[in-house]
């Protein structure tokens, strides 16, 4: 799961962890965004939800974060919506 999942861990697990790293995490910002891309990245709205790491990001205000993300990946435009959230 990579990126993606080093966040989601971090985010479902925070106490084990005193830093977390991403590059090129596949983060979709909603489920319909998903859906037009590749599509079987979750498996309803409803683990979509569970498992979205915008809205989690909270849960890392106190943890050093860093997303590295090129301006060509593909989910570029997303990884400053994980760096916003509150």
């Amino acid at each position: 799961m990579g990126g993606y999942g080093a966040l989601l861990e971090a985010e479902e697990d925070p106490t084990t962890f005193t830093a977390v790293a991403a590059a090129r995490p596949a983060i979709f910002q909603s489920y319909d965004e998903m859906r037009a891309g590749p599509g079987d990245a979750f498996d309803s709205a409803e683990d979509f939800a569970a498992h979205d790491v915008i809205t989690g990001a909270g849960t890392l205000a106190t943890t050093p974060v860093r997303v590295d993300c090129g301006i060509a990946d593909p989910f570029y435009d997303n990884a400053p919506a994980f760096a916003a959230s509150p």
